[in-house]
């Protein structure tokens, strides 16, 4: 059906000619706010880069979670080795939830989309860079794009590369700058 032929539909449930009706339909779109988005409703594709991945996500654990699921995607079975990573005495993968509960206080493990691991969640964007570049570094990536990847989990959604990162000469007559 096509969407002339819905709006009339509409429009005669509710009495309304087609302009009142795509006037109506527009302020409740508007009033709607937008559900949170959930690690749940993340659905990998074959194909990602690191600034898609920081513009795309607006918050690290999102970020962290999609890019480990693209990985268990992309590497299969080979993605098996990152139970293998740990922490100082913290679990951070595991194939049960309750492995990773019982490793420590306030892990909240979350199941990895479109896998079968399960990961300590409750870490700071500096640690989850950390873990991301492990898992690469297990999976065979070079310390570079490693960093690249880990950058845009850990960083503030800018699209331009460098997600965030100043370095300590960039604006020397910036008076808000407190370098010392």
């Amino acid at each position: 059906m096509d969407a002339l032929a819905l709006l009339r539909l509409e429009a005669r449930k509710d009495g309304d000619d087609l302009s009142a009706c795509v006037r109506r339909l527009i302020s409740e779109a508007h009033r709607k706010k937008p559900g949170k988005l959930t690690v749940d409703q993340l659905k990998i594709p074959d194909h990602l880069t690191p600034q898609a991945l920081a513009v795309s996500y607006p918050k690290a654990i999102l970020r962290f979670m999609f890019l480990l699921g693209w990985l268990s995607k992309k590497h299969g079975g080979a993605f098996a080795m990152v139970e293998h990573y740990t922490g100082r005495g913290r679990i951070y993968f595991a194939r049960n939830q309750q492995i990773i509960l019982d490793a420590g206080n306030s892990t909240k493990p979350q199941r990895i989309p479109e896998s079968d691991f399960w990961v300590c969640t409750n870490l700071s964007n500096q640690v989850k860079g950390q873990i991301i570049d492990g898992v690469m570094a297990i999976l065979g990536y070079p310390p570079q794009e490693r960093r690249t990847w880990a950058n845009a989990v850990e960083g503030d959604d800018s699209a331009d590369g460098d997600f965030g990162r100043r370095s300590t000469d960039e604006d020397d007559d910036d008076p808000n700058d407190m370098r010392i």
